[in-house]
């Protein structure tokens, strides 16, 4: 092929594609013929594909100038997208009764009541594996609440231990941490709460432990 045939090839496919633009802009028949409507209306966000084929189909079944057989073509499809769009609606109706059978009633969250005052054993928050525990004592305060367990060192049993146990409002965190007596006088049992003070015995010896200030504030002998 010559250089002369290729260039007349290219310009008659040039002149082709500009009388095909050129009569797509002037003749809304031929618009019609390619599926496109003349003045598209605004698609909303939360449309589905069907709903805005429902829409565009109606717009150009409202043109008179459409061949029988095209205008016979787009009911078909518009009779096709409004089923689907039926169908998933009675679905998502037959969801919502299903779903009211199924979930669980909805129900206000009641918090468990943080009981307080003076109990015995551990309740399994400290490992047998470090202290014996005697008893406890627990209650709220301003930021939450606090446990304190009372009892013996595994490792020396002279050795008296409490552990103070910070739970958030929420009580979703904790915080525990060990406080020892100076004296070694045999495992620690809680007497009384005082103001915010736990008094505490020994064998031979009595203990004030004050729960805000976290440290033993009086030991008596």
């Amino acid at each position: 092929m010559t250089n002369t045939t290729k260039r007349k090839i290219l310009i008659l496919a040039i002149g082709g594609l500009l009388a095909v633009f050129l009569m797509v802009s002037f003749h809304p028949d031929i618009v019609v013929a390619f599926q496109i409507s003349p003045t598209p209306a605004p698609v909303s966000p939360s449309q589905s594909v069907e709903e805005i084929e429902i829409q565009y189909l109606e717009q150009m079944l409202a043109l008179e100038d459409l061949d029988e057989t095209f205008r016979q073509s787009l009911k078909e499809k518009l009779d096709i997208a409004r089923s689907i769009v039926s169908e998933r609606v009675q679905a998502s109706a037959n969801w919502s009764v299903r779903a009211e059978g199924i979930l669980p009633p909805d129900s206000s969250y009641e918090e468990k009541p943080f009981p307080e005052g003076i109990f015995e054993g551990g309740e399994g928050l400290i490992s047998s594996s470090e202290a014996f525990i005697n008893n406890l004592w627990q209650g709220a305060v301003e930021d939450g609440f606090i446990q304190v367990f009372a009892g013996v060192s595994v490792e020396n049993p002279r050795q008296g231990v409490l552990y103070l146990v910070n739970t958030s409002p929420d009580r979703m965190n904790t915080v525990i941490t060990s406080f020892y007596p100076a004296e070694e006088d045999g495992g620690l049992e809680i007497v009384e709460m005082v103001e915010g003070v736990l008094v505490l015995k020994s064998e031979n010896m009595l203990f004030c432990f004050d729960i805000l200030k976290n440290q033993f504030v009086c030991a008596v002998s």
